[in-house]
């Protein structure tokens, strides 16, 4: 997909590892509201770096072995650095509960011992984060540009559920997984879409899908006619320092949303389905009530995507951000 550009006129440059969806939201998204620019970690240009001040990692970069070799080098050339964080990055693997290789740890550490700032996506991260670092924390949630998110398909017929998400979410995806079988037993009609859930029951049940796509626009297209996206997530710490950012890309692609109690409760208040407690039953009993209920179901998206559209419309945080990035603050 192709992604337009401000002119880089802010002196700041944002650094993904690849135009995914993370990539999107964390770096391309701010870079565009505060007019920076900003490339890929395999393709920056010198014309690029000499272009700006101060230069914004994300999290998939600042994973590199390298990576305090790399701040080290940008300092070299006079740029403030600051490294983009949305997950506890130091907590055990939400699926495999062992903590990331302790050399990759080390790398990390080094890394916020010698930038000059950190950002993440709420007060939980930040907090988390002054445990590793006293450097100054900023927060940037997860915003969208509206006009960037094409008008919704039409919800297809039969209709689809769609859970999508990389292998390192199967623990969330087992919250839903009884009520979503019982639901492709019951009415056999109804499509589960997959992307990227590498599950072996639901991959069982599935009838679309089944690949993670790393380019964003390619990721919208997969995204689009779905009807109802799920969105469980456990209560842990771990997921405590998350953004409901799964919610706002079905949302937006025009889906009406179930989700989990933990970080989804506010964003869906009268505008989705919250399945108290994460009660297997009670995914089984909201699915089949959007299904008997379309219109309702239309209404709660339209409510939604309405919402998400005006409250996290980073236009209306650009100057913020243009502080954050360019001054720290």
């Amino acid at each position: 997909m192709i992604i337009p550009e401000a002119p880089p006129s802010a002196g700041v440059l944002g650094i993904v590892p690849r135009c995914d969806a993370a990539g999107y939201s964390r770096i391309i998204v701010p870079m565009r509201a505060i007019g920076g620019t900003w490339a890929t970690i395999a393709s920056i240009t010198e014309e690029q770096l000499e272009a700006c001040h101060t230069v914004v990692v994300s999290r998939l970069s600042g994973t590199r072995a390298d990576v305090g070799a790399f701040i080290n080098h940008l300092h070299r050339l006079g740029k403030r650095v600051l490294l983009d964080y949305d997950d506890a990055m130091f907590m055990r693997h939400p699926v495999t509960e062992v903590r990331m290789p302790l050399e990759l740890r080390r790398s990390i550490r080094l890394a916020l011992e010698v930038a000059d700032g950190v950002i993440v996506t709420g007060e939980r991260l930040k907090t988390y984060f002054h445990r590793y670092t006293k450097k100054p924390i900023s927060i940037v949630p997860n915003y969208i540009i509206p006009s960037d998110w094409p008008e919704p398909a039409a919800w297809s017929n039969p209709p689809v559920i769609v859970m999508a998400g990389s292998p390192s979410h199967k623990r969330d995806w087992d919250l839903a997984v009884p009520g979503v079988a019982f639901i492709r037993k019951s009415a056999p009609d109804v499509h589960l879409r997959l992307l990227g859930c590498e599950h072996d029951l639901l991959k069982q049940i599935a009838t679309q899908g089944g690949e993670w796509y790393s380019d964003v626009g390619e990721y919208r297209q997969a995204l689009s006619g779905g009807m109802i996206g799920l969105c469980p997530l456990p209560d842990t710490p771990f997921n405590h320092c998350k953004t409901p950012v799964k919610a706002i890309e079905y949302a937006m692609s025009g889906m009406t949303v179930i989700a989990s109690p933990t970080q989804y409760k506010q964003l869906l208040s009268g505008r989705g389905i919250i399945v108290a407690d994460d009660d297997p039953r009670g995914w089984a009993i909201a699915i089949a009530y959007y299904l008997a209920n379309p219109q309702v179901a239309r209404d709660d998206s339209k409510n939604l995507r309405d919402y998400i559209s005006q409250k996290f419309d980073v236009s209306r945080y650009s100057r913020e951000l243009g502080r954050v990035y360019q001054e720290g603050s």
